[in-house]
Parts: structure tokens; C-alpha cells; sequence
């Protein structure tokens, strides 16, 4: 049911520009945008199917032609007969981008990496459990149609639409979802590179399904459940949908507390020179699914020595990560609510990591907290729009008014609005209409991935605000986002398929 969310005027002072280091260079690639993907229908009935649990037997590449029904958490699914997927043979190893210390990175996002398989469901799940993921992966999986890239690569995607060069930092695996996204990632002009390097598969020293070694915050517990081929599998994250647009999501990382390169203390030399370098890095909080606190932690340091600007959005993960899940989590957590430049919260989010309920509140907690080093507190309270709090005042910009189709990656959107604006030293007003434009367009679609805003709809929506602002606080909004669209049209080295 497709609802339109109502904007709230709200009274904002005269706001001053915020300076940072100016990008030196905005790259463009011109990008595809295909329609939004359809997921397979329901099936009718609860049909008995026979588990193969992904931890005992796998087939990761040799997939057949019917995937037929499943049954998970007492949903049933049906996908329309799959295509034959063959992957290349043998299939090629990610080879990391050729960094080259002259070429300049605008934006360096440090999150997992994942391919969203969407389902559409009649009922969302009640709860989960490991044999909804053991269902899910034991046959073969639907048509390559129903895929999406997703972590990642939402905020990148965006990012790159809006003439960020953007690189992604993360783990893919040595499979057909491997290749999947990193082709689409290359269509949008979105560079790509591992977290670990070759040796680091062959340190670990499997037995069975465990991992014989320390779980770091944890030394008492000696082994770490782990898939013997984790480091062949790209992250899969089943995305179900219900007929009001609900979601529910199941991947491995639901059912561990470690992650997955859990004794890896540290990022490769060539991906720590290329945080050093960026203009900008974004951590994402489902990078602890990924990487241990400790690496987490030393990248940011790197980070901030160098004067790349941090950007944190703790997203969901933020509630265990307060909980010390993983292990170190809650130590990592509070080191970048302390260090960043930058925070991106939900007002539920703000209350999580402060306890403070009013969110304005909350925010002026995190800028005040000794030691902080935090300029932007950026709090997302959607469909009312984006608050932005600093030291010195609050800003306040509406949502777009739109018809929402999906919610899926509008944080992860809004996110590259507020990292273009921040770092090209954009007032305050304007970033936010950027980054609501930005976020209101993915809504407007259905899926995230390349299904997130395109810079035509982001200049459509400018444009719609600008003629339907009213009144004293409308004037406000009105020129904010007649900023925002002259910049998007001519800013400097802006992308070519800007209009």
C-alpha cells in the first residue's frame, strides 16, 4: 500500500558554511539504472522439503534449474523455474583495485559486502532461527533476476551517482554472487578492494566447521564457529517482502556473534594507504559482522592521523554493539561515537547510544562528551525529515514529499548526500536538501542497490520542493533547495549524467 509521507515546518536560523579539506577531484562513470526487480510469487501451500544443511554440504556453483518451494520461519516461498547459472571456469579470484597513490578516492566505505536475494511473502517471518538459514541455502537458489547487491554498495552506488569516487572496502567471495556484484559494482563506477590479502585464508588452520583459536574479548572461549569455506562465500542476505513493504532479513550474521575475520588485527597496507588518502571514509556498524573491533578501530586511527574525515552510521548493529557483541564491540563503538567527524543516527539509534530519549538532547551529549572530536550530529527521523545538530545550533529540513514505494537504502542514500555536502563545504540547509532529495528518491523505488536514487529523480524532487514551499519557513527550504539543484547541475566536475 503505497502511503505520502507529510511534511513539518520548523523554524531554522541563519546558517554559516562548514569548511573541511575540498575534494581535489570529482570522477564520473556513467551509470545503468535498471527497472526494480520483481521477487517471486507465493506458492499456495506448505510443500515438504528435505534439508541439506550449507554447514555439512554445499554446491556453491553448480546450480540447476528448479528451485521449486522452501519453507522458512513458516513462510512459504515459490520462485518462478530458475535459468542455468554457469560461472566462469574456473571462477576468477577478486583481484583488488591497482591503487594508484596519484589517483585520488573521494569516499572510502568500510561496511560488508552482501548480495540481497528478495522474496516476496505473504506473511514476514515471526522469528528466526539457524534452520531458516539452512533452508534457505540448502537447494539451489532462485533466478539471477532476484538478485541485488546490497551492504555496501547502497551508499556507494549513490555516491558514485552523485560524482564521488567512491572505493569499497569489504569481503567477497570467489562465486557466481562474487562476480555478480563486482560487475555491477563496475557499471557504476565503483572501485572495489579486499580486506585481506591472499596469505590470509591459509593462516587459519580449520578443523571440521570450527576454527581452533581465541575469539578476541573472549579468550576463554577457544573456538569460533566457522564455515570451512566462509572465505569462498559471498555474504547472501535474504531480503523477504511483504504486501505492505515490511522487510525481514536473514543472513549468516544473524545466527553468530563473531565475525567472520575475526583474527584479522589488522587491514592490508595497500587498503590502510588508501583510507590515508581518501578525502573521506564511512563506517557502516555492520562492519563488525566482518572485521574484528581491533581492525575496525586501527583503520579509524589511521583515518583521523592522516585528516581523512570520518563518517559513522551504526545503523541496527548499534543496540550489540552496546551489548559488547562482538567481543570489543561496545570499547569500538565508543571510540567512534568519540573520534568521528561525522555521526548518522536514527532518533531510536541516538536514544540507544546515549539513553537519552529527546533527540536533540542526545545529540548535544555526543558533541559534549569529553574528548569528542565530533563537528556534524546528523539524526534521521523519517518521514519528518533530517535534523543537523553542532556545537553551535540545530538545523532542521523536511522530507520530500513523495508517494513511498520501498525504504530499503534511504539511510544508506541520505548518507552520500551528507558526505558530498560535508566534504565539499556545502551550508547546512543545502546538504540536507541533498541528502532528503537523496534518501526520498530511493523510497521512490523499489529495492536498493542500483535501485537507489538516480541524479534525475534527485533533481525532479528539488524541483517539486522548490514550487511547493510556502510561507516564512518555506522560503528557508525554498532556497536551500534551489542551492542544492544549481550545485547538482554545475558543480565542479559534476557527473556527466547530472542533467
Amino acid at each position: 500500500m503505497r502511503s505520502t509521507t507529510e511534511t513539518q515546518a520548523s523554524s531554522c536560523a541563519k546558517l554559516t558554511s562548514t569548511t573541511h579539506k575540498p575534494l581535489t577531484r570529482l570522477r564520473s562513470k556513467q551509470a545503468g539504472h535498471p527497472s526494480s526487480l520483481r521477487s517471486p510469487p507465493l506458492c499456495s501451500s506448505i510443500q515438504s522439503v528435505i534439508l541439506r544443511s550449507s554447514f555439512e554440504k554445499r554446491n556453491p556453483v553448480g546450480f540447476g534449474r528448479s528451485y521449486s518451494k522452501i519453507c522458512c520461519g513458516g513462510v512459504s516461498i515459490q520462485s518462478s523455474e530458475s535459468e542455468d547459472i554457469k560461472p566462469r571456469t574456473p571462477i576468477r579470484r577478486l583481484r583488488n583495485f591497482e591503487w594508484d597513490k596519484n589517483e585520488q578516492i573521494d569516499v572510502v566505505s568500510l561496511n560488508n559486502l552482501c548480495v540481497d536475494i528478495i522474496l516476496q511473502v505473504d506473511n514476514l517471518p515471526a522469528s528466526r532461527d539457524p534452520s531458516s538459514l539452512s533452508t534457505l541455502t540448502s537447494g539451489p537458489p532462485p533466478s539471477s533476476s532476484y538478485w541485488e547487491v546490497g551492504g555496501a554498495s547502497n551508499f556507494a552506488i549513490a555516491a558514485a551517482r552523485l560524482g564521488l569516487t567512491c572505493l569499497c572496502l569489504g569481503h567477497l567471495g570467489r562465486d557466481v554472487y562474487g562476480d555478480f556484484m563486482l560487475g555491477v559494482m563496475d557499471q557504476e563506477g565503483v572501485k572495489m578492494m579486499q580486506v585481506v590479502d591472499g596469505s590470509f585464508p591459509e593462516m587459519c588452520q580449520h578443523s571440521g566447521s570450527f576454527f581452533e583459536g581465541p575469539s578476541h574479548g573472549h579468550p576463554d572461549k577457544l573456538k569460533t564457529l566457522l564455515h570451512p569455506l566462509a572465505f569462498e562465500d559471498t555474504l547472501l542476505c535474504w531480503v523477504f517482502v511483504d504486501p505492505q513493504h515490511r522487510h525481514g532479513f536473514c543472513s549468516r550474521f544473524d545466527f553468530t556473534t563473531v565475525p567472520l575475520l575475526d583474527l584479522l588485527e589488522s587491514l592490508p597496507p595497500k587498503a590502510m594507504g588508501v583510507i590515508r588518502s581518501a578525502e573521506a571514509m564511512i563506517v557502516n556498524g555492520f562492519v563488525f559482522d566482518e572485521l574484528s573491533p581491533n581492525a575496525v578501530e586501527e583503520a579509524v586511527g589511521a583515518a583521523k592521523q592522516a585528516g581523512t574525515a570520518v563518517f559513522f552510521d551504526a545503523g541496527p548493529r548499534g543496540s550489540g554493539l552496546m551489548k559488547d557483541v562482538p567481543g570489543g564491540g561496545r570499547r569500538a563503538l565508543e571510540y567512534l561515537l568519540r573520534v568521528s567527524d561525522v555521526l548518522l543516527l536514527t532518533q531510536e539509534e541516538a536514544e540507544t547510544v546515549t539513553g537519552i530519549r529527546d533527540p536533540e538532547e542526545a545529540a548535544q551529549s555526543l558533541l559534549r562528551s569529553p574528548g569528542s572530536l565530533v563537528n556534524w550530529v546528523v539524526l534521521k527521523v523519517g518521514p519528518k525529515g533530517c535534523f543537523l545538530v553542532t556545537h553551535d545550533e540545530t538545523s532542521y529540513h523536511p522530507a520530500m514529499k513523495i508517494e513511498v514505494e520501498d525504504t530499503v537504502g534511504c539511510g544508506d542514500s541520505l548518507a552520500a548526500g551528507i558526505v558530498l555536502g560535508y566534504c565539499r563545504g556545502y551550508d547546512k540547509m543545502t546538504t540536507l536538501a541533498i541528502a532528503n532529495a537523496v534518501g526520498g528518491s530511493t523510497a521512490c523505488r523499489s529495492g536498493a542497490g542500483r535501485n537507489v536514487a538516480t541524479t534525475e529523480l534527485i533533481c525532479s524532487l528539488l524541483q517539486s520542493s522548490i514550487e511547493s514551499c510556502e510561507g516564512s519557513d518555506g522560503n528557508v527550504y525554498r532556497e536551500s533547495a534551489q542551492n542544492a539543484l544549481r550545485l547538482l547541475r554545475t558543480g565542479k566536475k559534476s557527473a556527466k549524467y547530472l542533467l
